[in-house]
Parts: structure tokens; C-alpha cells; sequence
């Protein structure tokens, strides 16, 4: 069934977002502000988040609605079906962004939309989730803006930028994928086909060099990663996964 998700990426990267992802087979999207929203199912986010090198985050939305008032959040949060994405068993983070006239407060809007999805779990299941800031099972985005709320799980968990798990980041770091984005525009993919030469003469870390590694021998950036924000998520679906990471 089509879905509707946003992949997030640096800003200015909207454009090469959009050519990777077409690249890719993902070919219903749409530009926005340091997005692209796409029209797709499983296949299309699970192959976002395998193989995208200019994403940060994949987003599944679950619901757009109006909402002014702290009231107005969260009765529209708790008609969300939530058990049927998280589980009692799991953990949970509520990540909030935005402001309104009566939501003046990230921190209050984010325990609003907390006490919503809990309620409507424990309401349906008769148990909750745990709450755990760091490396929860399940995140969720709540992003409010002009009175428009878009709820949202995060299929990615940690950003997609991190390439391999657990790397220590160094000082002002250059991020993968804004390295990968730079590597796009030089259309350096094209020219590795075609058996260019690569050199960073002024080369740090070497980010950009593993990054230009990477795509000419075409090595899927999500690979190596065993944990995923999906992982734990009710609607994951294993035998499809397996089969996209064996194929890569």
C-alpha cells in the first residue's frame, strides 16, 4: 500500500536527494526544505535508508492534522492507532519540534504528544512503553508548524550519516553525507564508472575519500549497521529486509 515519508537531508541538498533517490527506483518524490517527501511503500524506505548516501534521516508518516491548542495535539495524536506501530514491551522518545500560540515549549509539546501515544497504547493494550532517551527501540517525530501536525516514526534511529556504528567523531567533522552530496554535484559516480582518477590533496579524516570509495565500488552505506529505528517497529517486515541487504 502507498505511504507517504519524508527523507530528510542537508539543506541545498534537496535536488541531488531527489537524482540519488531516482537513481535508486524511488520515483515518486517531491522537493521540499531540506527534504524530499516520497509516495512509496516498504521496498521504496527500506532501500532509502540501505542505500542513500545523501539522506539523514527516513520519516513514515502516520498523520497530518490541524492543531492550535495543547487540547488540539493531543486528541489528535491519541486517535493514532499507536499499538499498532509500537509495542508495550518496547522503548519510546518523543522528539517534538515547532511552537504555537498555546504550545510555547518544545518540552511541553513533547510530553503532550508522550502522555497521547501512551494513553492510547495502554488504552488498547493495557500496558505502555518505557520512555528512554537514548538509543530507544522506537522514535517518533512530532513536528508542529503553522497548526499543522505531522506525526512521524523515525525508520533510521541513529542519522544515516553515521556509516559505521559506533565511530568516534572528531573535531569539526565533515558528515558523510554532505560529503556524498558534494561528491554528486562534482558527478563523481559517472566519472568512477568511467575509471576516473580521485585525490583529496587536502584530505583530514578521509571522509571524502571513503565516500567516493564507496560509490565507485557501488557498496551499499547502510550496510554494515545492525540496528535499525525499524528494527523494533510493529510494522517491520524481516523477509523483505533480508532479502534488499542480501542483494546488496
Amino acid at each position: 500500500m502507498a505511504q507517504q515519508f519524508t527523507v530528510t537531508c542537508p539543506l541545498g541538498a534537496e535536488s541531488l536527494l531527489e537524482l540519488e533517490l531516482r537513481r535508486l527506483g524511488v520515483q515518486r518524490t517531491k522537493p521540499s526544505k531540506g527534504s524530499v517527501l516520497v509516495t512509496g511503500g516498504h521496498r521504496e524506505a527500506y532501500t532509502t535508508c540501505l542505500w542513500s548516501r545523501v539522506a539523514s534521516r527516513v520519516l513514515w508518516q502516520l498523520k497530518r492534522f490541524e492543531a492550535i491548542t495543547a487540547e488540539d495535539l493531543y486528541d489528535g495524536l491519541r486517535a493514532i492507532a499507536w499499538h499498532e506501530h509500537i509495542t508495550p514491551t518496547s522503548t519510546l522518545w518523543v522528539d517534538f519540534s515547532g511552537r504555537s500560540k498555546f504550545i510555547r515549549n518544545e518540552q511541553f509539546g513533547a510530553q503532550k504528544s508522550k502522555d497521547a501515544i501512551v494513553d492510547q497504547i495502554r488504552d488498547a493494550v493495557g500496558a505502555r512503553p518505557d520512555i528512554q532517551k537514548y538509543d530507544p527501540d522506537v522514535r517518533v517525530h512530532i513536528r508542529l508548524h503553522h497548526g499543522l501536525v505531522i506525526a512521524q516514526i523515525d525508520l533510521s534511529g541513529a542519522p544515516l550519516h553515521l556509516r559505521t556504528p559506533n565511530k568516534k567523531i572528531n573535531d569539526a567533522p565533515l558528515k558523510e553525507n554532505l560529503a556524498a552530496s558534494l561528491l554528486i554535484a562534482a558527478d563523481w559516480p559517472r566519472k568512477a564508472r568511467q575509471g576516473a582518477c580521485f585525490a583529496d590533496p587536502m584530505c583530514g579524516s578521509g571522509t571524502i575519500v571513503l565516500e567516493a570509495a564507496g560509490m565507485m565500488t557501488n557498496r551499499a552505506p547502510g550496510l554494515a549497521r545492525t540496528r535499525w529505528g525499524f528494527s523494533n517497529w510493529s510494522q517491520h517486515k524481516p523477509q523483505l529486509w533480508e532479502s534488499l541487504t542480501s542483494e546488496a
